[in-house]
């Protein structure tokens, strides 16, 4: 009995994720067409159109290095993949023919199987996508199962946030598998209601209608695996700003370290992908047998995420 408890246990290999920013690839971008600063101002639909077009490129460029990164950091081949599922962090309305181009990329990667695109969670897509992922490995007669996702930014209306940080230009992939590895796949919880979105709240209101969503969330993961905060030594957030987080830190009383802080000022706002981002950073550091990490995402589509994993 316990060697099949422990064959069902679902573990995560080859953590990678690609990031930079956009303002690096808008420069890029207008460079690569002559574009002045001017020209832009003055030429800003034909701007908007050349951006988006590049945007798209550029996008699977970065995915297609993310899938292979984690095949090569998990030493294992294409072929051992038994389905994919694929997350586009923002509607696919911002990435014309994204399922199509995805599957240019799997193809001769040499990556088969069956693929599921999974949409409408936005920030908390790599998440989502990740408990779909185990769910087929738990229904299913599979052993290797690849998560991939890429942020997508709308140029014509998403330049910035308000707070000015940068939107993130990143993708990344990870494998879940029942081959034991260095952290082990623990559970996932996923809020979905619009209901508790309410933008007409203005400042406070609508943070304590999302923090309080956020503890929620975290509350109910934690009890179904029997564990409390304090044994969480690890947060990876969701990539906002370091106020966002003190907030959040004095809501869950949690004393344990926030990963990627100081990531939050330099890469950007990430979408779904610190979340892949963050595992990296939790394997690198080693942490003992045991150690509990958290990762936390919230955003737009009305969605909190919540990502339990163990160290081994």
């Amino acid at each position: 009995m316990n060697q099949q408890k422990r064959q069902r246990r679902i573990y995560v290999h080859g953590a990678y994720s690609v990031t930079g920013t956009v303002r690096r690839l808008r420069r890029a971008i207008m460079r690569i067409e002559g574009i002045s600063a001017t020209q832009e101002t003055a030429g800003h639909d034909r701007t908007v159109a050349c951006l988006a077009a590049w945007s798209a490129d550029a996008k699977m460029s970065l995915l297609r290095e993310a899938i292979t990164g984690a095949l090569e950091r998990a030493s294992m081949p294409a072929t051992i993949i038994d389905g994919t599922v694929f997350c586009c962090t923002l509607p696919m309305t911002h990435f014309p023919a994204g399922r199509s181009l995805v599957r240019s990329i799997l193809q001769p990667i040499g990556v088969s199987g069956p693929y599921l695109h999974l949409g409408g969670h936005q920030c908390s897509g790599t998440i989502a996508a990740m408990r779909q992922a185990a769910h087929w490995l738990t229904t299913r007669p599979y052993s290797h199962v690849l998560v991939a996702t890429v942020d997508v930014v709308d140029f014509t209306t998403h330049r910035t946030l308000g707070n000015g940080v940068i939107q993130g230009d990143a993708a990344s992939a990870v494998i879940l598998s029942h081959a034991p590895a260095e952290i082990a796949y623990v559970g996932t919880h996923v809020i979905t209601d619009a209901s508790r979105y309410d933008m007409s709240g203005a400042g406070d209101e609508l943070s304590w209608r999302y923090f309080f969503t956020l503890r929620s969330l975290v509350h109910a993961l934690l009890v179904r695996h029997g564990i409390t905060i304090e044994q969480v030594a690890h947060v990876i957030p969701h990539i906002s700003n370091p106020v966002t987080w003190q907030r959040i830190r004095e809501l869950l009383q949690f004393h344990g370290q926030i990963l990627l802080q100081r990531e939050m000022e330099t890469l950007g706002h990430l979408f779904g992908t610190d979340c892949v981002l963050g595992l990296m950073q939790f394997v690198a550091q080693h942490p003992p047998t045991s150690t509990y990490a958290l990762a936390l995402t919230y955003g737009m589509g009305a969605s909190w995420g919540g990502l339990l994993v163990q160290a081994q």
